[in-house]
């Protein structure tokens, strides 16, 4: 690290650099290598200015806010003994001047004192705000805080602006007086050392402690966490299955499946607008009234609930009545029936025909009155589409009003908890997904070597069969007519990998070099490469004529290159 020196030597300015080890070096250390480079005896000499502030020794760099390449201001002192023999040299011219004028004066009359001759109602005024009255309370002569003329030995002023403290109106009180002989600042002109801010430090802490308040406790860990992606390959308000998200994708943590855009809100229930509908669910029996039946759940309104002792965010007990506004509405609006505000409607035989809801039951709820069967022991998963049959307003047995809603099972796919369901899973791979580098991952990853003689013995019968992905015929008839990425589906198409891994192999190989994202209108270059052509327009619009990821350069007044039709309808048939 370098600091920069100047001064004003023989009618020139003069400017050194001075290495420093690091900005924790003292200023003492720093006027050492000062009077090396200028010849200079000793280091009290030696006086360095900083922001207008004169720098001590025992301070470092750091609390100075002295960083690389500032600029410090040097002003270097005479020799003390130099000054001595000067001052000699001057008594002795005084002391003859002084014997002439005494044999001069000897014969005339002594002269009258000066206070004899100026009038005590003359003296000059200091201060002309108060015209130095005591008893006025004055903040330009006196203290500038209180105004007060009293206690003047109580009274400090700064060496920098000369204001008046009392010592008792700092913002940080002192007990007595500093020394005479010691540099005092205000607060506005100092640098503060070490003590002073730890004192400040301790301060804040005491008056955090007293002032801090006790706030539920809302979700421990990674329930409230924010999401990091975002899903933009649907519309928000997307109705039915999510592309790519197959049924019994189960993940370790809410905020996951937000990110997958299956249920969008990080702690409502319920996902809709109440003018269109609702789009998702998450189904967690956190109220009495819930029931679960697999193919068919009873499900009740968000809204009415307290918080609870266990201060968990599934609530308390229900502690007003529910209103059919918002979520709940929204809900209501997937029924094929019309909307009733007081008793509620019913679908009948037409509950097909209303508007789908993903539904995801959720194992991580704590403060769930009871348990169920087809919730996942832990993590959120989603289990297809649901319709809404019929809903109607009941009393609980707290006596408040609760909206109930009935929603039976509509999806091709087999449920996650039959057996059909879990052979579906282990085909397509669907593990418990954790975030990256949750470290559950490492934890199992020990408890299976663990196991190893377990693993040796077991036969292939028993092992179990995972079905690899493979690409229909129509999908690889438009992967042989992209002929510039040819060699990029050979090398994706030889890995032989379940669906997730094939699709996120997929996602990175088609990836765009600006947005990182998947290419949208996929424009592919000579060089063979990727990019979306919004994000190639820019890029020309900033004159940037090279491929982002080859650096090769494009013709100069060339036709923009023409959409690659074909790789969009191959992605968006195999990850849309």
């Amino acid at each position: 690290m370098f600091v920069k020196v100047t001064t004003y030597i023989s009618g020139a300015n003069h400017t050194i650099s001075i290495r420093c080890k690091s900005i924790n070096d003292t200023v003492a250390s720093v006027k050492e290598s000062v009077a090396r480079e200028f010849n200079v005896n000793k280091r009290e000499q030696i006086r360095l200015f900083y922001d207008g502030k004169e720098l001590k020794n025992e301070i470092t760099l750091f609390e100075y806010g002295v960083r690389l390449n500032n600029v410090l201001q040097l002003l270097i002192r005479e020799n003390v003994e130099n000054k001595e023999s000067k001052a000699d040299e001057f008594n002795d011219i005084a002391e003859v001047v002084t014997n002439l004028d005494k044999k001069l004066n000897e014969n005339e009359h002594s002269l009258q004192p000066l206070h004899s001759i100026i009038d005590e109602s003359e003296e000059a005024i200091e201060c002309n705000k108060c015209n130095d009255n005591p008893e006025v309370r004055c903040r330009q002569c006196s203290c500038i805080e209180c105004g007060g003329k009293d206690s003047a030995d109580k009274q400090l002023l700064c060496d920098e602006c000369n204001v008046i403290y009392h010592i008792w109106c700092l913002p940080i009180p002192l007990e007595e007086v500093p020394p005479p002989d010691e540099d005092w600042y205000c607060p506005e002109c100092r640098n503060e050392d070490k003590q002073v801010i730890e004192r400040k430090e301790l301060l804040h802490l005491e008056k955090k402690k007293v002032n801090k308040k006790a706030k539920g406790e809302w979700g421990r860990g990674l329930s409230c966490v924010g999401r990091t992606k975002v899903a933009d390959f649907v519309k928000k308000d997307h109705f039915g299955p999510i592309p790519g998200v197959d049924v019994g994708t189960w993940w370790r943590f809410r905020f996951q499946a937000s990110e997958a855009g299956v249920h969008t809100p990080l702690v409502a229930g319920i996902h809709g607008k109440e003018n269109l509908g609702a789009y998702s669910i998450v189904f967690c029996c956190s109220y009495d009234e819930d029931i679960d039946l697999g193919s068919e759940i009873y499900f009740s309104g968000s809204g009415g609930k307290g918080e609870g002792q266990s201060r968990c965010r599934v609530g308390g007990p229900q502690v007003k009545d529910q209103e059919l506004k918002r979520c709940n509405k929204a809900l209501a609006m997937n029924c094929f029936a019309p909307i009733d505000e007081i008793k509620g409607a019913n679908a009948g035989k037409d509950w097909k025909l209303g508007k789908p809801v993903r539904v995801l039951r959720s194992g991580n709820a704590r403060g769930s009155t009871k348990r169920s069967l087809y919730l996942p022991k832990i993590g959120v998963r989603y289990d297809g589409i649901y319709k809404v049959v019929k809903y109607w307003p009941e009393q609980n047995d707290s006596g408040f009003k609760v909206w109930r809603f009935h929603l039976r099972r509509d999806d091709s796919a087999p449920s996650p908890w039959t057996k059909e369901g879990k052979l579906w899973s282990r085909r397509l791979g669907l593990k418990l997904i954790y975030p990256e580098g949750w470290s559950e991952n490492k934890r199992s990853s020990r408890k299976s070597e663990k196991r190893k003689s377990d693993d040796s013995t077991c036969s292939d019968e028993k092992r179990k069969k995972v079905a690899f992905f493979n690409v229909s015929e129509n999908c690889k008839r438009l992967i042989e007519k992209d002929v510039k990425n040819r060699n990029l589906w050979q090398s994706l198409l030889n890995t032989r990998s379940e669906k997730s891994s094939f699709q996120q192999n997929v996602f990175e190989a088609f990836k765009c070099a600006y947005c990182l994202s998947l290419v949208k209108e996929p424009i592919t270059t000579f060089c063979c490469h990727n990019i979306c052509k919004i994000c190639f327009e820019e890029s020309l619009k900033r004159c940037v004529q090279t491929c982002p990821v080859c650096r090769k350069k494009f013709k100069k007044g060339g036709k923009l290159p023409k959409t690659n039709t074909i790789l969009s309808t191959i992605l968006s048939e195999l990850l849309i």
